[in-house]
Order: structure tokens, then C-alpha cells, then sequence
């Protein structure tokens, strides 16, 4: 889940849910944090999530859930966020 939740789809959920306040920063609701879904996983999908990198998780989850993972990176890229994610393990 945290690797879920650490991707660049969160970030992209979370761009589109907050609001800006004072000095550009983005105030995250609880409501709107709650209705982030994660999908069910198969088997040997969780351990695959704990070795991919945070690209793969991103990628993987968006197409899990519907988005379109190209529109998603643009967005970001747009929005001025990093085009390259950390690795976090």
C-alpha cells in the first residue's frame, strides 16, 4: 500500500483534490484522501509491488484503475513535478 500511496498517481490524485493556499502549498482534506481506491491485488502482485520500481508501481496502478499513465505524466510534467522519480525501497 505505501508504495501505492508514495507513487506519482497519488500525486497526481492529490494535484487534482487539494487547493493552494498561501505561498503555492497544497492543502490535502481527509475526504479527499479517503477516496483514493486501491485495487485488489492478485497473488504475487504485492511482492511484485515491494521490488518494482516507483515508475513500475505508478504505471501499474494506473492502468489497474483506469487512467491513462502517458496523460498522467504529462499532467504532472506540466505542473512542474520532477520527470524523474526517486527510487524508494
Amino acid at each position: 500500500v505505501q508504495r501505492i500511496l508514495n507513487s506519482r498517481v497519488m500525486k497526481y490524485y492529490a494535484a487534482l483534490t487539494a487547493f493552494s493556499i498561501a505561498g503555492g502549498y497544497q492543502c490535502y482534506q481527509k475526504n479527499f484522501i479517503e477516496r483514493f481506491g486501491l485495487p485488489d491485488l492478485e497473488p504475487g502482485e504485492a511482492v511484485w509491488i515491494e521490488q518494482a520500481l516507483p515508475s513500475e508501481v505508478a504505471a501499474f496502478y494506473a492502468e489497474r484503475v483506469g487512467l491513462n499513465w502517458d496523460a498522467v505524466e504529462t499532467s504532472l510534467e506540466r505542473s512542474g513535478e520532477r520527470t524523474q522519480t526517486q527510487q524508494i525501497r
